[in-house]
């Protein structure tokens, strides 16, 4: 957040001509000069008091209107506003791909490109297209304003669809957060999408239709510290080598030690774990290669307990029958 010929301080150097600080306010109007703003996070009022110059909110899933208004010490209003509009995703997971697509003539679709992962294409003409729950999907379909692309279900319903005109069944479903941008379009694979979503198709013309198919996600979001993986979500459980990604939330080392465990199913035995790669700290002691696996964090860094800690391990896996 920034400001021009206004100078940003903290409400603590007292009302002064010029100067102030920053107040956010979500999905709410502009507070006319002078007129106290509300200090409510609840109902969208976010005072920055501090002289703070940057922020991070934690918004609800779908479309907002964030305004940026300044006040004085007091929290007067300013008339000195910014608006911009932005959409929350609302998926939990921090896996995204994107592919584009495009009309071969009006007989058939064709997928132009893709980042190569959690997508995959049969190739050809009206590809069968390959996709994977938990994943945020971004969309370039380049004939879009003649060949608006749609998703159906086994029956023929539409559950998202491309175009002022459209409607689909899951464009409100606050965790899909449906995004149609004109040429772009984006949304969450979710479990219930996932066992609905059957087929692509050019809401024009009918001949350009294509499957979809959907596969588990290997990814494991966990949600504390101590955690229990079910024989589902391994990827391979017949044993052998596994690549295994997963985030953990509410690490707070704090500069300390911290530690939790990864328990298999009961007929796993675990051989053996790797760690490919970490984000979000920069260091972590190799893991026991039990069952539970257990991890052992001590960070250089100070508290990371506000934003996941992701993993990617490699495991060597004996599965008794």
């Amino acid at each position: 957040m920034e400001a021009t010929d206004f100078t940003i301080e903290p409400a603590s150097s007292g009302v002064s001509d010029g100067a102030g600080h920053f107040h956010i306010l979500v999905d709410q109007q502009p507070l006319p000069a002078g007129e106290v703003i509300p200090n409510n996070e609840e109902n969208g009022y976010y005072h920055y008091g501090g002289g703070q110059t940057t922020a991070e909110l934690d918004l609800d899933p779908g479309k907002h209107t964030v305004r940026l208004q300044a006040g004085d010490a007091n929290h007067r209003a300013y008339d000195l506003t910014d608006t911009v509009s932005v959409t929350a995703d609302g998926s939990t997971s921090s896996e995204q791909s994107t592919f584009t697509m495009n009309n071969v003539g009006a007989n058939a679709w064709e997928v132009l490109s893709t980042n190569e992962e959690y997508v995959e294409t049969s190739g050809g003409d009206n590809p069968t297209i390959t996709l994977e729950t938990g994943v945020r999907y971004t969309i370039s379909n380049e004939g879009w304003n003649i060949h608006p692309l749609a998703f159906r279900d086994g029956d023929q319903n539409k559950l998202l669809s491309q175009g002022r005109n459209q409607t689909g069944e899951f464009e409100n479903d606050g965790d899909v957060n449906w995004n149609d941008s004109g040429n772009t379009l984006s949304f969450t694979l979710t479990d219930e999408l996932a066992d609905r979503i059957n087929s692509y198709i050019c809401t024009v013309h009918s001949s350009m239709v294509g499957q979809i198919e959907t596969t588990e996600s290997s990814t494991v979001t966990l949600p504390n510290n101590s955690v229990n993986i079910e024989p589902g979500d391994i990827p391979h459980p017949s044993g052998g080598e596994h690549t295994l990604t997963f985030a953990v939330k509410n690490l707070s080392a704090d500069g300390g030690r911290d530690e939790f465990d990864i328990a298999m199913p009961n007929n796993v035995e675990v051989n053996s774990v790797n760690i490919v790669s970490i984000t979000g700290l920069e260091s972590v002691p190799d893991p026991v290669a039990s069952n539970p696996i257990e991890f052992s964090v001590n960070p250089s860094v100070g508290d990371i307990s506000s934003s996941p800690v992701k993993f990617e391990v490699e495991l060597d896996l004996s599965v008794n029958k």
